[in-house]
């Protein structure tokens, strides 16, 4: 019986160690707690508050700090003593990982330094039949100067094309909607801002896509805190009448789909 079990973890290893190579890149998956939530946090905190909300605390540690585990890191969870269920759990979360990256849940961005990544996850069937997905999204700052979030567009389509809903809205006739869940975030080099909100459609898939309005904060207007208190409308229209260098960054076209689950 002992034998049997042993082989049994061994399989289960090695289909771990399999999905995890089939992997090209650090994927973690979109957290549901995350959604109208926010985590400042330093560029070098890479990953840890995508992931979490994943029980399997071996990920966490690999992920930490890394854009991809080294093989040896992986070898070091192989040696781990833990109960099926957690071996189970790392399967699935590698397992779902490629997944989103097969499915196109994953896209990345980068421009001047500022680097952004979006993750989508399922998170099942809502009251009014919709599918409800949510995403998660990191802005990563690596160039020398610091950056303020001012606003953001999206356009949400269902699995045939057909626009399901827009940000801001088309009845508001406005160019941007302010803010990233309520904050026009400051990003100072070497730090990261990381949010979260989510979205429903009909179809088992679909997609969204975008830009950001990103303005340089190269004066004091545009670093102070002092409006933090009031809404991103407000700050919004403080940092536009105060910016003079804009730059317009892309979100990328990233994809929803019910086989990818959020964690």
């Amino acid at each position: 019986l002992k034998f049997a079990a042993s082989m049994v973890l061994r399989r289960i290893q090695k289909t771990l160690l399999r999905e995890y190579r089939k992997c090209g890149q650090v994927a973690p998956p979109a957290v549901r707690e995350l959604w109208g939530a926010a985590v400042p946090s330093a560029v070098t905190d890479d990953s840890q508050a995508l992931i979490a909300a994943e029980s399997w605390s071996p990920v966490k540690e690999m992920f930490s700090g890394s854009t991809r585990p080294s093989r040896g890191s992986v070898r070091r969870i192989l040696r781990q003593d833990m109960d099926l269920d957690s071996w189970f759990t790392g399967v699935r979360f590698f397992r779902n990982m490629r997944t989103a990256l097969e499915k196109g849940c994953v896209a990345d961005f980068e421009r001047d330094g500022i680097h952004l990544r979006i993750v989508t996850g399922f998170l099942g069937r809502g009251a009014d039949g919709q599918n409800v997905f949510t995403y998660t999204m990191r802005f990563c700052n690596t160039s020398e100067e610091a950056v303020r979030i001012l606003a953001r567009r999206y356009r949400f389509c269902d699995d045939k094309g057909h626009v399901v809903a827009e940000v801001p809205r088309a009845v508001d006739d406005e160019e941007w909607g302010p803010g990233l869940v309520g904050f026009t975030p400051l990003l100072s080099p070497g730090t990261a801002f990381t949010f979260g909100s989510g979205t429903g459609f009909r179809s088992a898939r679909g997609s969204v896509e975008g830009s950001f309005l990103v303005a340089k904060a190269n004066r004091p207007e545009l670093t102070t805190r002092t409006h933090d208190a009031s809404t991103a409308q407000d700050r919004y229209q403080i940092f536009m009448s105060s910016a003079t260098d804009f730059l317009e960054m892309p979100c990328p076209k990233v994809f929803f789909d019910e086989t990818v689950n959020a964690a």
